[in-house]
C-alpha cells in the first residue's frame, strides 16, 4: 500500500529588527548543539582498558539538543537584583531599545514573593504565526544552568495559531547580597520543541514595523475572541437554566 508524505507544518517567524533578523535569528537547535558538548570525545568501547565513555552516550541529552528552535537573547541585558527582603531592582540592555515589563505579585498569589523573587518579563522582538493547531513547548535550554545562575526562565505550552507573542517571563532569586549579572547577546533564552510528529519547516522573516503591529493585533484579537468563546461554552454547560 502507498502511503503519501505527510505534510510539514510551516511556522513564520516575523521580526522588524534587521539587527536581530541578521545577528540573532531563530535557528534550529541542531544548530546550536553546545560547544562544550560538540568538544566531548566520541565514545567507542575496545576493552575494559580501553573506552571512552560520556554524556554522547545519552539518547535523552542527544535527542533534547537535537529538537525544535532557539531563540537567542537579542542584546546584552544587564540586570542588579536587589539583596532579599527588598524590592529593588534595575535592568539595561546594550541596544538601548529592547524593554522589560514587570507583573504584579497577585498574578501567582504568595508562592513567590517579590522579596525573594523578582518577576521580569523580556518583550521579546520575534512574532511566530503557525496555520495549523500545533502546540509548542517553550522551555529554557536546559544546560544554561551556569549562564543563566540564580535566574528562572519559566515554561509554557504555546499555539502560534492563535496567537503568535514570544515573550519570556522569568524569575530572578534574590540572594543576601545585591547581584549584578549580564546576559550576553546570543544566549539562547527559549528552546520551542514542537509537539507533534511531523516534520516543522523554520521561515524567518523582516517586515516592516507596521505590518508587524497589524499582526500582534490580529493575533491579539483571534485570542481573545477564542479566550471569551471558551467562557461562553463553560457558562453554557453549567447554567441550570440552559436549554
Amino acid at each position: 500500500m502507498f502511503w503519501g508524505k505527510r505534510k510539514p507544518v510551516v511556522l513564520n517567524c516575523y521580526t522588524c529588527r534587521p539587527d536581530v533578523f541578521n545577528f540573532f535569528p531563530i535557528v534550529s537547535a541542531k544548530q546550536k548543539i553546545p560547544t562544550w558538548f560538540k568538544k566531548l570525545p566520541t565514545p567507542y568501547y575496545k576493552g575494559l582498558d580501553d573506552n571512552v565513555q560520556n554524556l554522547k552516550l545519552c539518547p535523552a541529552v542527544v535527542e533534547l539538543f537535537c529538537q525544535g528552535f532557539l531563540l537567542p537573547l537579542w542584546s546584552d541585558l544587564f540586570l542588579e537584583i536587589g539583596k532579599a527582603g527588598t524590592e529593588n531592582y534595575r535592568w539595561q540592555y546594550s541596544d538601548r531599545k529592547s524593554d522589560i515589563q514587570v507583573h504584579p505579585a497577585r498574578d501567582w498569589g504568595d508562592e513567590f514573593p517579590t522579596t525573594k523573587y523578582q518577576h521580569l518579563k523580556l518583550d521579546s522582538p520575534w512574532f511566530f504565526e503557525c496555520e495549523e493547531d500545533i502546540r509548542f513547548l517553550a522551555t529554557s535550554p536546559e544546560w544554561q544552568f551556569d549562564t543563566l545562575d540564580g535566574i528562572h526562565i519559566l515554561s509554557g505550552v504555546l499555539g502560534f495559531n492563535a496567537q503568535g507573542t514570544t515573550n519570556i517571563n522569568m524569575f530572578a532569586r534574590r540572594d543576601a547580597e545585591v547581584r549584578k549579572k549580564i546576559i550576553p547577546c546570543g544566549t539562547p533564552i527559549y528552546q520551542f520543541i514542537p509537539l507533534t510528529d511531523r516534520k516543522v519547516v523554520l521561515k524567518t522573516h523582516l517586515i516592516s514595523k507596521n505590518e508587524l503591529e497589524r499582526k500582534q493585533t490580529k493575533s491579539t484579537r483571534v485570542s481573545f475572541i477564542r479566550h471569551y468563546q471558551k467562557k461562553v461554552n463553560l457558562f453554557k454547560n453549567k447554567c441550570p437554566y440552559t436549554t
